[in-house]
C-alpha cells in the first residue's frame, strides 16, 4: 500500500475513533452519527480507498465531477 493510501486508512480510523469517543461522551449511539466524506477535487483511487475503509456516504460538489468519478 502506498504511503498516501496508508495515510487515508489511518485518518479514517482516527476519525471513527473520535466519533466513538464523542458519541460515548454525549450519551449517544455511534450509529446516530453519520460520517460524510466530501470528494471535491479528490482522485478516484483515493475515493475507492476510502470506500474500502468503510466510508459509505459521499458528497460531491458538482454533478459533472460525480458523473466522471462514478
Amino acid at each position: 500500500m502506498s504511503a498516501n493510501m496508508e495515510y487515508i486508512a489511518e485518518n479514517i480510523s482516527d476519525i471513527k475513533e473520535r466519533i466513538r469517543r464523542a458519541a460515548a461522551k454525549s450519551g449517544r449511539k455511534e450509529t446516530d452519527i453519520t460520517l460524510v466524506a466530501v470528494t471535491k477535487t479528490v482522485e478516484p483511487d483515493r475515493i475507492i480507498k476510502a470506500i474500502e475503509e468503510g466510508i459509505v456516504d459521499l458528497g460531491e460538489n458538482r454533478v459533472q465531477e460525480l458523473n466522471e468519478k462514478y
